[in-house]
This record gives C-alpha cells, structure tokens and sequence, in this order.
C-alpha cells in the first residue's frame, strides 16, 4: 500500500527524483537559498518557488550579458511577479492549503451522507397514511432543505438532524 506524501515535508530523495538530480545534489541546495525546515525537510511548494527564482536569476543574467529585452523575459519578469503575488498571499495566510481544501470537502461529503442516510428514519412514520401527493411534498421539502444546507453553508452550521 503506497502511503500519501505529505508535500510540506519532503525529503531530499523525495526532491530529487522529482526535479531528476541527485539527493547529493539538492543537500547542496539549502547553501545557494533553498528554504529547508530544522529537520532536514522540505516543503515543495516552497522549493518551487525558490528553484523559479533561480531559473529567473539565470534569466536575468543572460540577457543583460546580451544586453537587450525581449518579450519572452517580459513574460518572465510577469510571471515572476505574480509568483511573488502568491508567495506574499501565502506568507499573509491568505491561502489555504489543499489539505484544508480536501478536509472540508470530505467533511460535506461526509455531512450530506448523514443527512441522507437519516432521511427513511425521520419520514418513514410521517410518511404512513399519506396520499403520493402528500409524500411527494414532504419529501421535496426535505430535499430543498438539504440542498440549501449543502449549498449555504459550511460544515461547521450544518445540522442535518434538527429533529423534524
């Protein structure tokens, strides 16, 4: 069973054969300004953004022994800049993290399931007696609820058995 990697603590194998060098190789990298926790760990997103910024250095450096622009490396410097965009959105906490993204999605899957599931215990003595019609109704009232709950709100205000 392959186990999931965790993409904020990745070891320098792990690095490696992502960008195809060596493990060696990327244990250098911390020395040229490779971010790199206390553990010895790396977090991808992280390493990315600092191997952009070494491609970008590289750039930059070729083109002023050149001595000219051209509209690639305005591209560049665009794309650069809107890398830095995140990494300053990032360090503000204004992103979250696929994790968190992932977590809250089982967590409405996971509350829709309930809800569902619950739905023959709560209407099955209601619906006895009842004409097609009458069930019909009921039954749709339900439904808009939890589509309303779904949509509306996050997993922390929903209440699926509210005790109709």
């Amino acid at each position: 069973m392959t186990h999931p990697i965790n993409l904020s603590r990745m070891t320098a194998s792990q690095i490696a054969a992502l960008y195809g060098v060596s493990p060696r190789a990327v244990g250098f990298w911390p020395k040229r300004g490779c971010p790199r926790a206390a553990d010895k760990t790396f977090d991808l997103g992280r390493v990315i953004l600092w191997h952009e910024s070494e491609i970008q250095n590289e750039v930059d450096q070729k083109i002023q022994a050149l001595g000219k622009e051209t509209p690639s490396l305005e591209r560049w410097r665009q794309a650069r800049a809107a890398t830095e965009e995140l990494r300053l959105k990032n360090l503000k906490g204004e992103l979250i993290s696929i994790e968190e993204v992932e977590e809250a999605r089982v967590q409405r899957v996971l509350i829709l399931k309930r809800y569902l599931l619950a739905l023959p215990r709560r209407l099955g003595p209601a619906l006895e007696g009842m004409t097609a019609k009458e069930a019909e109704a009921l039954l749709n009232e339900h439904l808009r609820d939890l589509i309303a709950q779904f949509a509306g709100q996050g997993p922390e205000n929903d209440k699926p058995n509210r005790g109709r």
